[in-house]
C-alpha cells in the first residue's frame, strides 16, 4: 500500500496531482490542514467585496 501526504492543501499540490495523472496513483492520499475547509485563494477578492 502506498500513501500520499500532503501538508498544506496550497497551489503547489496542483502540480503534484497533475502530475500524478501519468504515474501510478497512491492508494490513499491524505492532505493535513489546520483549516476544516480549503479556501480558494483566487476567489477571495469577490468574497470580500459581497459578490458570493
Amino acid at each position: 500500500m502506498s500513501e500520499l501526504i500532503l501538508i498544506g492543501g496550497g497551489h503547489a499540490h496542483l502540480a503534484i496531482l497533475r502530475a500524478l495523472r501519468k504515474e501510478t496513483i497512491p492508494d490513499e492520499i491524505i492532505l493535513i490542514s489546520p483549516n476544516k475547509y480549503q479556501y480558494y485563494s483566487g476567489i477571495f477578492s469577490g468574497f470580500t467585496e459581497g459578490n458570493l
